[in-house]
């Protein structure tokens, strides 16, 4: 059988996006009913409010991958350093 190996996220991709933006719906559909006018029709804030989510979470998940990137790149630059270390012993 195969050596098993550890999962390690790499990227964060459209699924983190989605819940990001479900999360991030509610907070964002009461702002603009809270910044919007009063005699404008339900449909209206509730719309800018799942654009400004969707945006939102895009910057989060943007964050997120940016953050897991420079960890995996730091994670290979370790493994080729301990790599090299490892030759110049033999």
């Amino acid at each position: 059988m195969g050596k098993e190996r550890a999962f390690r996220l790499e990227a964060a991709g459209w699924g983190f996006w989605f819940i990001a933006t479900l999360v991030l719906a509610g907070p964002c559909v009461y702002a603009s009913f809270q910044v919007t006018q009063a005699h404008l029709s339900r449909e209206i804030p509730v719309a800018i409010g799942l654009i400004g989510a969707a945006l939102l979470a895009a910057v989060v998940t943007f964050l997120a991958n940016t953050l897991i990137q420079q960890g995996h790149a730091r994670r290979k630059a370790a493994e080729r350093k301990q790599a090299k270390q490892q030759k110049k012993k033999r």
